[in-house]
């Protein structure tokens, strides 16, 4: 059969609109992401102090004004945002990296599953294009999960030592910053590519018995 002809498969339905959903939804995302960019870098290089969030190595009793009229009440806390009057050079090229790789990862993602959608709504579902949007998302959420994990450990015992406290131990510090959602994400993706590598299997034996 010409391959003009070929019946291609598609294990989801959708329509146009639902394409034009996810371009809007994709726009969205990729202003968003510059935005935390721009945002985060001239936090960084504005020359003022700096806002880091440091994970604490264990949930922490606090004092936050919370009661009636401003009155402090105990709080329990796993990481906090301070204020750092100065980073180290090589702590600010991490944070750095760290600002544009994670936003440019969740620009990607959103991309990558928009164009998936529009495949899937031209039957071309199970077919090596569609299966490489849906690895390369895979592989851009986890190069964000290692970049921010490091990150954290890496700023967060810069920001002890500058504020001048005791450094915390980065083993510690790295099971406290241990954020699953973007490595449950990816593993999805991963799992969903691997189903379509095996669709992609069935469509060319079923077109190759027609």
């Amino acid at each position: 059969m010409p391959a003009t002809e070929r019946q291609r498969f598609s294990f989801v339905e959708l329509d146009r609109t639902d394409v034009v959903v996810t371009y809007v939804v994709a726009a969205l995302v990729v202003v968003g992401s510059a935005v935390a960019v721009v945002r985060r870098v001239a936090e960084l290089l504005g020359g003022g102090p700096v806002p880091v969030r440091v994970e604490l190595t264990g949930d922490e009793t606090l004092r936050a004004p919370l009661g009636p009229g401003g009155a402090d009440v105990p709080a329990t806390a796993g990481s906090v945002v301070v204020e750092v009057p100065h980073l180290p050079g090589l702590a600010t090229g991490v944070a750095l990296l760290e600002a544009v790789l994670v936003p440019a990862a969740y620009g990607v993602t959103a991309v990558c599953l928009a164009l998936f959608c529009r495949r899937v709504v031209r039957g071309a579902a199970f077919t090596a294009g569609t299966t490489r949007l849906v690895l390369v998302s895979c592989v851009a959420l986890i190069v964000a999960w290692l970049v921010q994990v490091g990150a954290t450990t890496a700023v967060g015992d810069a920001a002890r030592a500058a504020l001048g406290g005791a450094e915390a131990d980065p083993g510690a510090v790295f099971v406290a910053s241990f954020p699953l959602g973007l490595l449950l994400v990816a593993i999805a993706l991963g799992a969903v590519a691997g189903a379509m590598r095996v669709g992609e299997r069935v469509q060319r034996e079923t077109e190759g018995l027609v």
